[in-house]
């Protein structure tokens, strides 16, 4: 049978792969909620993921629509805001993506829309995050932001910015890389936009903020190199015995 020339040596590559996939998941089975947020002065509408106004099903996605929620945020509609993260983004987690489809108001007024997950596990003292942001307005003007938090606590802006997009009129798009932020074993990420209409006017967009976690790729990646040796060891020992 085959499976007698697996070795030790080579029985620790697939030990390797395994733990190298759970690594890269650990974060996504550690994550305890998402949410997306609205809030147009006094009023703030905040859906869960699978919550009553959230439209998708898809744990990790949250699509909203004030009309069709009878939601009131002042001169403001949105239809349709979409908040999503893992795991229906790839990996390396946590990887979180804010879009809009279009917000438009009759008026003049600001509104914040924002995406916050707590539960991360940081595999490292140090994480490394990128973002991109690009947006499309008509009237007014658009920023973005985004806070790491080490007490885990959701839409909060009291831990580290890991992105700073200041107002940008009429629109364009952006990209941000803040390197060496230290998080604690288990933090909170918030992504935030505010949109500031002049009058009546449109905004559509996408922000993405990813968290690379290269111990964890690292490890993925030694495991396949033992993999490989298994392979080739194997086709080895098959040649050597037909011979």
């Amino acid at each position: 049978m085959w499976f007698r020339y697996l070795r030790a040596p080579y029985l620790g590559g697939v030990a390797l792969i395994a733990a190298g996939a759970a690594m890269a998941g650990m974060a996504s089975d550690a994550e305890a909620a998402l949410a997306l947020r609205l809030t147009q002065g006094a009023t703030v509408v905040t859906v869960a993921d699978g919550g009553g106004s959230d439209l998708d099903p898809t744990v990790g996605i949250i699509s909203y629509n004030s009309t069709l929620s009878g939601d009131v945020l002042g001169s403001f509609v949105t239809n349709i805001s979409t908040g999503s993260s893992n795991p229906v983004l790839p990996p390396p987690y946590p990887h979180m993506d804010l879009s809009t489809v279009q917000i438009s108001s009759n008026g003049g007024g600001t509104i914040e829309v924002a995406l916050s997950q707590d539960g991360f596990d940081s595999m490292s003292a140090v994480q490394s995050f990128t973002s991109a942001w690009g947006v499309v307005m008509n009237a007014g003007q658009s920023a973005f932001e985004a806070y790491v938090d080490p007490s885990d606590a959701l839409f909060s802006k009291a831990g580290t910015k890991v992105a700073d997009f200041s107002a940008s009129s009429p629109g364009g798009f952006f990209i941000n890389a803040a390197y060496g932020v230290p998080v604690s074993p288990s933090y909170s990420v918030s992504l935030y936009w505010t949109i500031t209409h002049t009058g009546a006017g449109i905004t559509t967009g996408n922000a993405n903020l990813q968290i690379p976690e290269p111990g964890s790729l690292a490890l993925l990646g030694i495991g396949l190199m033992g993999m490989g040796g298994l392979i080739l060891r194997r086709r080895r020992l098959v040649t050597q015995a037909a011979a």
